[in-house]
């Protein structure tokens, strides 16, 4: 008690701790407005670090004031500029969040997101396929029986990946034909700037594949502009546009990212995780579909359970699809995941049954499963997949077998490319028109 009432009487009578103390008292009501009103956990925790940074400036001014040593001038520069240094802290974290100031950090706060309206016509009859939108949450949208389009609305996205999902599905509760097409978010954020209204049109395009045949397959266009379509390893950019959204606070950059803490893979999966592993072969299409989300927002510490369900269900349809859309939509959200899961997939078999899934007879289960493959970018995996390459007489299972070999291709060394020669050679012999334009990469 006598400690707070010399520091008290301290302050009275100095003007410089009144003006030390009123600051600090500024950075925790900053830290404090920053938390309440946007919920920025790392901006309220710099904020904080403000204010103990003033209580021992705070300190400093107490024990000098109180000295009966003449105060060295280099002491008291130092700590007015530290002390001017702090006030000109917060005061950018007050402008740069609220007005946008100053300048370098404006490009940031001007992306600020909120949100975008848009709508989908020519839509194809509800009882031959069903339409919807997904991002995490931050999409949502029905069907308008008066204009008989898919009416939806985008919420500002703050994670870091670069695509929504338009949703094409089956109306049969059995099939698991799921024919989604990734719109980047590119194609999107100019609409929240300028609050205009998106307007897309559905299609089934004919798309050749490589053994020949012709697929009608789900597309999105914007105008005469394509913007999407099932099946498509990258998403289409829409060049008038930021790839996509900035982060919302420049801040963000001095602390660690508090999503890094939280993908930490766990030692044992969560119930929700198991349950979910349980439900990827329930009779119910929507049940199936929430289990494949479910472990796909497992992130990482997901990877060592799907494998285990897909190594114990080899023969399981839904149970390789599953696991497949999930392990794929895991890479869609981060791409910066691949290596840890590639570090996770070493058993042969399951890199056996995920490159069996890239080539299957199944249109779907083959998408996904090379999508994922790809984006692994793993070299062992590629090396497997150009040997069977080599040897299948399917040409769409090549077709995606070379895909995947692009994914790690340049990770092998040049020795393991000399190596791999022989398999290249016979697969580029054996391929069809479409497949070859796929060695280009295989260099």
């Amino acid at each position: 008690m006598d400690t707070l009432v010399f520091i008290i009487n301290a302050i009275k009578r100095d003007p410089r701790l009144r003006l030390a103390g009123g600051v600090a008292l500024l950075g925790a009501v900053v830290a404090a407005v920053l938390s309440f009103t946007g919920g920025d956990r790392e901006l309220a925790v710099l904020g904080g670090l403000f204010v103990v940074g003033f209580m021992i400036l705070l300190t400093i001014f107490i024990s000098i004031s109180e000295s009966k040593e003449p105060r060295p001038r280099l002491a008291a520069f130092l700590i007015w500029s530290i002390s001017l240094a702090f006030v000109a802290s917060i005061t950018l974290v007050v402008l740069s969040q609220f007005f946008c100031l100053p300048q370098p950090l404006r490009s940031s706060c001007a992306t600020r997101l909120s949100y975008v309206r848009g709508e989908i016509a020519d839509l194809p009859p509800p009882h031959k396929k069903q339409i919807g939108i997904a991002l995490e949450g931050h999409a949502m949208g029905a069907i308008n029986a008066d204009t008989k389009a898919f009416h939806f609305v985008v919420l500002e996205n703050p994670s870091k990946r670069s695509t929504l999902t338009v949703t094409v599905r089956s109306p049969d509760k059995a099939v698991d034909r799921d024919e989604d097409i990734k719109v980047h978010l590119s194609c999107i954020v100019p609409s929240f700037r300028s609050s205009s209204m998106l307007e897309w049109r559905y299609a089934e395009d004919g798309v050749p594949q490589p053994d020949g045949t012709v697929v009608a397959t789900p597309a999105l266009y914007e105008n005469a502009r394509k913007i999407g379509e099932f099946g498509r390893k990258d998403p289409i950019l829409c060049q008038d546009a930021p790839a996509v959204p900035r982060e919302s606070s420049g801040w963000r950059a001095l602390l660690p990212s508090w999503q890094a803490f939280a993908q930490t893979p766990a030692s044992q999966p969560s119930p929700e995780i198991r349950g979910a592993i349980e439900d990827l072969t329930n009779e119910d299409t929507i049940v199936r579909r929430s289990a494949r989300a479910t472990l796909a927002s497992g992130s990482v510490a997901a990877v060592p359970t799907i494998l285990e369900a897909m190594r114990q269900k080899p023969g399981d349809y839904r149970v390789q699809l599953g696991g497949s859309v999930a392990l794929t939509e895991m890479l869609r959200r981060n791409k910066a995941d691949a290596g840890a899961i590639a570090k996770i997939i070493t058993r042969p078999e399951d890199r056996g049954l995920l490159l069996e899934a890239a080539g299957s007879k199944d249109r779907t289960l083959r998408v996904y499963a090379s999508e994922f493959l790809y984006d692994l970018a793993d070299p062992e995996m590629s090396r497997q997949a150009l040997g069977l390459a080599a040897k299948t007489d399917d040409e769409n299972a090549r077709y995606n077998w070379l895909l995947v070999a692009q994914g790690g291709w340049q990770k092998l060394d040049a020795a393991q490319k000399q190596a791999a020669g022989g398999d290249l050679s016979a697969a580029h012999a054996a391929s069809g028109p479409e497949t070859r334009k796929l060695f280009e990469k295989l260099k």
